[in-house]
């Protein structure tokens, strides 16, 4: 969710960006070998072209860098002051995304329904999903263990549910799957909420992860449930809510 979403550093503990993943943010800052902020030569470099050539600092993409820089400099010093799920620029999450094979895969796919609006998709369903937990400290704690727990290839399956968002049509779910979901606190609760629109929403939530499932090999699919069961009873509900908007 963080690197390709969001302008995040899940290797150093505090957000670089403004999440998600997520999304005003720039292009990621670059870290260092020890996964810490750019140096200072890198920032001084980068204000030297600020000064003196205006055009190449904007035409190079060095605006959207230095402000990065600015952001991961405020994190280090007060993590909770920044944003985690502020956007990367479309364009940066492209090259982030295609840094590895099953990224550049997913880029691919999108291209054929243009790259630009499924990731604008992707980011603002994370963003929705992860705001609704309380505080910043908790948005950035669920982020970082999403990036830990799962395969690059588990989570950009993943980023193609979220931006291809929830089905048009589904038959809503019988008296008995109500019954079923409603085994656990989180689906009480939910099914509360949702009042008489529940067994709709409850056969949105199980056909979006049926489809998630069946882009998943077995691995993924056992490391996805491992990450999912280990939530917070919140988070968990987050996660529910946000496959029904």
């Amino acid at each position: 969710m963080s690197n390709e979403l969001v302008p995040f550093d899940r290797n150093s503990g505090a957000g670089i960006g403004g999440a998600t993943d997520s999304f005003a943010g720039g292009a990621p800052a670059r870290p260092t070998a020890s996964g810490s902020v750019p140096s200072a030569a890198r920032k001084a470099e980068i204000e030297r072209v600020m000064s003196t050539d205006i055009n190449a600092y904007f035409r190079d993409g060095l605006n959207r860098e230095y402000e990065a820089i600015l952001v991961a400099e405020q994190a280090a010093a007060d993590p909770d002051s920044v944003n985690p799920v502020a956007p990367m620029d479309w364009q940066d999450g492209r090259n982030e995304l295609s840094r590895s094979s099953a990224g550049l895969r997913l880029v691919q796919e999108w291209e054929g329904f243009g790259f630009r609006p499924m990731y604008v998709n992707a980011q603002r369903s994370a963003a929705a999903m992860v705001e609704t937990l309380e505080t910043r400290r908790e948005q950035r704690a669920f982020m970082e263990r999403f990036d830990r727990a799962l395969s690059d290839e588990c989570r950009y399956a993943i980023y193609n549910a979220l931006a291809t968002g929830k089905p048009t049509f589904v038959r809503p779910a019988s008296q008995d799957l109500v019954a079923e979901f409603t085994s656990t606190d989180v689906g009480r609760d939910l099914v509360k909420e949702w009042g008489h629109d529940a067994p709709h929403n409850i056969a949105v939530v199980r056909e979006r992860a049926r489809r998630l499932f069946e882009a998943l090999d077995v691995i993924d699919r056992d490391d996805f449930g491992d990450w999912f069961d280990a939530l917070p009873k919140g988070q968990i509900k987050a996660v529910m809510k946000a496959m029904v908007r």
